[in-house]
């Protein structure tokens, strides 16, 4: 996957912005084509009408990468603080993908609740959102149903990441049993929803990290 000068200059500067955690930009750069380039292997013909969402997005990572690497797919950065999507809409500006790809600002509990995005993609990713349960219960009333969470995964071995997303958890979302994918730099757990999300799916702001369900 070839990289992007000016994506390397905007992740730079999210980086003194503080969007993005430490170490080298352009090793956070390497991490998120790797992540994309599972998330695009596990798709052995996708449709132009693919649609994402980039859950908390932040700086933008995956979301600007899986953008670029997809040019027939549409997405949506969210993050809910004021000055991460301002950057977030002027990289999406800067990259030229103004297009197709929009930025919501706004909580995840609150937008997976709101008919213009419920259920509505058939992807969410997320990189250093919040915990397992945490992140599938904020992401499922995005999704529509046979739709794939994947999320980054740090260093451990399966048994560890298999703990990580147990399956009695995920099946009160709805969610399949999740699988563990290995990429040259990124890892990655995936699961998708079973079945059309419950109407008690996200609970209300704050609910999920306040008492998880795993």
């Amino acid at each position: 996957m070839m990289s992007s000068p000016a994506l390397e200059k905007l992740l730079i500067r999210a980086q003194s912005l503080g969007f993005i955690g430490p170490g080298p930009p352009t090793d956070q750069l390497k991490h998120a084509e790797s992540f994309v380039s599972l998330v695009l292997a596990s798709y052995s013909d996708p449709p132009t009408a693919h649609n994402f969402l980039d859950l908390g997005s932040g700086g933008g990572l995956p979301g600007l990468v899986l953008a670029l690497a997809a040019p027939d797919w549409r997405g949506y950065l969210l993050d809910a603080q004021e000055r991460r999507t301002i950057f977030l809409t002027e990289a999406v500006t800067e990259l030229g993908l103004s297009d197709r790809i929009k930025v919501i600002r706004e909580r995840a509990e609150v937008a997976a609740r709101n008919t213009e995005y419920r259920s509505q993609f058939s992807l969410v990713v997320a990189r250093s959102f919040a915990s397992p349960p945490i992140t599938a219960e904020c992401a499922v009333g995005f999704l529509a149903p046979g739709g794939r969470l994947v999320v980054s995964e740090s260093p451990a071995d399966t048994e560890k990441s298999l703990e990580r997303w147990p399956t009695k958890g995920l099946e009160q979302l709805g969610f399949s049993p999740v699988m563990i994918n290995e990429g040259e730099l990124a890892r990655t757990a995936t699961t998708e929803l079973a079945t059309k999300v419950s109407d008690r799916w996200p609970r209300r702001t704050g609910i999920p990290a306040k008492r998880p369900i795993w």
